[in-house]
């Protein structure tokens, strides 16, 4: 049966003489009944075995890897599950011959044999970095890194094998599917993963840009400086004179912008320092009217109505009184306002209703949308009722 199972197109083979009494008993009855069925299994496991196992090039024809049925073991009238385990004991034997224990594991990376093979200094351990995973400034990663690694005074290889632990998604797939040992350096490493993700690099913007932010109608003098050096810090090595005049040209007329130029600001430095006192001290003022008007509420709540609120009444609705001429000024009313602001017997005006004018104009006196500072009628009244009182002669047109 061995034999038909090696050449099946040969003619059978003469029945052998029986066995000497000394020989070990033949198989059963039993087992030789199945004689059949374990060949066609033979069969069937070896073609498959060939079929979806087929030797590599240059391997040996009867290699018991991929010529099961030549195995001297594999008996004609071996069982399904003999056969499974004789097919799995040969895949278990030619994985232990393929394996080699002294075969380096770094086999295939990109780094180049003398990067791998260069010796970790003793005591060395991993910095705490950012990972970057594809999405970012590859030269800020770049930059990053080296400055950390600097002060291990970590040499080139060390370099080259340690960056890689600093990729991860996209990044970390990008640098496995380099050619194996191409990377020689950690220059040429870096000039290849910044090629990669050249189009993450942050814009660098031109100085000129600065020069087109201007402080918008309504935009608070807070608002603006924080959008203005947000922009600022996006050009590297501009200079910080031309910071402090396009800074000074994109103020809206006010009085903080009339100080400043009535008084010196020698340096850009000198002008965030002024910005920012100015900005606290609104915040303050801002503050202290808001609880001062909050005790004055609750105290008008919890005090009775003087005798006299019949005069007071008569006076505010005299004041409330529009006329129909304006005197005229000598200047803008809303430069009026920004000279008056805080220092004067200004009325403060109630909200102007939401959603109601022209939203895209703005009121600096009513704090709101509607209309313009200019424009703005209740502005107009408080500026004339001051006039009256004798308290803005200095702005009537002589």
């Amino acid at each position: 049966m061995l034999a038909l199972l090696r050449n099946p197109g040969a003619p059978p083979a003469p029945p052998r003489s029986p066995p000497p009494a000394n020989n070990p008993p033949p198989l059963n009855t039993a087992r030789n009944q199945e004689a059949p069925a374990g060949q066609e299994e033979l069969e069937d496991y070896s073609e498959a075995a060939s079929s979806t196992h087929p030797p590599p090039r240059g391997a040996r024809a009867d290699h018991p890897r991929y010529n099961l049925v030549n195995d001297a073991r594999i008996h004609p009238l071996l069982t399904r599950e003999e056969i499974r385990e004789v097919v799995a004991e040969e895949y278990r034997q030619a994985a232990r011959r393929d394996f080699h224990p002294h075969r380096p594991l770094c086999q295939g990376s990109p780094l180049a044999p003398q990067i791998l093979d260069h010796p970790i200094p003793q005591g060395f351990k991993l910095p705490s970095i950012e990972t970057f995973d594809g999405t970012d400034d590859p030269h800020e990663h770049v930059n990053h890194f080296t400055t950390i690694m600097r002060i291990f005074n970590a040499s080139d290889p060390l370099l080259c094998q340690v960056f890689p632990t600093t990729l991860k998604g996209q990044a970390r797939t990008w640098f496995h599917a380099l050619r194996a040992g191409t990377v020689t350096s950690f220059a040429e490493l870096t000039r290849q993963f910044s090629d990669q993700f050249i189009a993450n690099r942050r814009i660098v913007r031109d100085p000129s840009h600065l020069s087109g932010i201007r402080q918008n109608e309504g935009e608070t003098l807070k608002e603006f400086f924080r959008r203005f050096t947000a922009e600022a810090r996006q050009i590297p090595g501009v200079d910080p004179e031309l910071l402090r005049g396009v800074f000074l040209g994109g103020l809206r007329p006010s009085g903080f912008y009339s100080a400043l130029m009535r008084e010196t600001v020698p340096s850009y430095p000198d002008l965030v320092h002024r910005v920012e006192a100015r900005i606290a001290a609104d915040e303050a003022i801002e503050a202290h009217r808001q609880q001062f008007n909050d005790n004055q509420k609750r105290k008008r709540e919890n005090e009775p109505a003087p005798q006299h609120q019949e005069g007071r009444f008569r006076r505010n609705h005299q004041r409330d009184q529009s006329p129909r001429e304006y005197t005229p000024l000598n200047t803008s009313r809303t430069n009026v306002f920004y000279a008056i602001q805080g220092k004067e017997a200004l009325r403060k005006p109630r909200p102007l209703p939401k959603n109601t004018g022209d939203q895209t104009k703005y009121c600096e006196f009513h704090h709101g949308q509607g209309h313009d500072t200019e424009d703005c009628s209740k502005l107009k009244e408080e500026i004339e009722y001051l006039i009256k009182q004798g308290l803005l002669g200095r702005f009537l047109r002589g």
